[in-house]
């Protein structure tokens, strides 16, 4: 579940970022050859998966899922310390190290004030926003760490499959997850992300549509395809 979050010094330079809360772990099923959502040689895509293995969608947004976000972004159920990769070419532009979690349902009398009891004393968590090659951004967050040498002062500049950090459970979040997200070129609302590029052994695989993933396994063997 999913509530509006305050914006965060240059954290997300958006109004309003929405984040992922999520307590469901991975799952082992893998998303079939079949599954409508999933095309070999798709065209434009426009990021890569950002991680290696399979993966459950559980969250992503609008009407149709529930809800469970309010502005595009996507939940995957990954456990704690799994590797984390960059989607897109380009430069880190904001990152932040927080390791602490606030869990909504343990605070507040309701989910929604428990969401602004962890906002309000700030415990956004660890994160990082990478500002892409074609000028939009993409956001992880929820992690339990960053990779040394991945800063946005001085900016590294990142390539895609290049691991930046891994997944956790800090910020407001009811179990560990990756929230994914992408801005547009403006930094002034999330977009939906588009579609993600993903390696089936040496086949290259495109996730289209991604709002209607939710309860399906994504699937992404590397980089190499």
């Amino acid at each position: 579940m999913v509530r509006v979050r305050r914006l965060g010094v240059v954290a997300f330079a958006i109004a309003p970022l929405v984040f992922g809360v999520s307590s469901s772990a991975a799952s082992a099923r893998l998303a079939p050859s079949g599954n409508p959502h999933v095309s070999a040689a798709a065209t434009s895509p426009r990021g890569a998966v950002p991680f290696r293995g399979a993966f459950r969608v559980t969250a992503t947004w609008g009407a149709t899922t529930g809800y469970t976000h309010a502005t595009p972004a996507v939940d995957f159920a990954l456990p704690i310390g799994t590797p984390v990769y960059a989607a897109n070419n380009g430069f880190v532009d904001f990152t932040s190290r927080d390791p602490r979690n606030c869990n909504p349902l343990q605070h507040g009398a309701t989910y929604a004030l428990g969401i602004k009891w962890c906002m309000d004393h700030g415990l956004d968590g660890t994160r990082i926003r990478i500002h892409g090659d074609d000028g939009t951004f993409t956001m992880y967050v929820h992690l339990s760490a960053i990779r040394t040498g991945i800063s946005a002062s001085p900016a590294s500049r990142v390539k895609v499959g290049q691991l930046i950090g891994w997944s956790g459970n800090s910020g407001i979040s009811t179990g560990p997850h990756l929230h994914f997200s992408r801005i547009n070129v403006a930094g002034t609302a999330t977009i939906d992300p588009g579609i993600l590029r993903a390696c089936w052994s040496a086949t290259a695989h495109n996730y289209s549509n991604l709002k209607s993933l939710r309860g399906t396994t994504v699937r992404n063997d590397g980089y190499t395809c």
